[in-house]
């Protein structure tokens, strides 16, 4: 396993409770759970600040994304070191230590992965995980 990875929480818990973007993934045969860091985020830039925080940006490839402002770049959904296996949107309760997962991503076309939710729960058993 890369150490860089490694070193990573499995789930980047907000410091404050509201509602955040989040991607799901797998690097290194593991589950992540990463949420944006600031209110507005995309999906795709959860992933560049990703790439950037493990130094991979290099190998980050970017594929063309196009909708009615446009055609842009977005991180691919797959790469050599991680795999995006669901996205979405989640309401976070610091207090209650409550997180819903619900919604999907419209420029990736996937929505929130149950099954890839129900393996984070032993990394938080303090934490309630729910979808909506």
């Amino acid at each position: 396993m890369d150490t860089e990875v490694e070193a990573l929480p499995r789930i980047n818990w907000p410091e404050k409770s509201g509602e955040y973007k989040v991607v799901q993934l797998q690097m290194d045969q593991q589950n992540y759970i990463r949420f944006d860091p600031e209110y507005g985020s995309t999906h795709g830039s959860i992933l560049m600040g990703l790439a950037s925080k493990l130094r991979r940006y290099d190998r980050l490839q970017m594929i063309d994304f196009s909708d009615s402002t446009g055609t842009y770049q977005i991180p691919a959904p797959e790469s050599d070191w991680y795999k995006l296996v669901g996205a979405g949107k989640a309401r976070i309760d610091l207090a209650k230590r409550r997180a819903s997962f619900y919604g999907n991503s419209y420029n990736y076309g996937v929505g929130i992965n149950s099954q890839h939710l129900d393996s984070m729960r032993e990394f938080t058993p303090d934490w309630q995980i729910e979808e909506q």
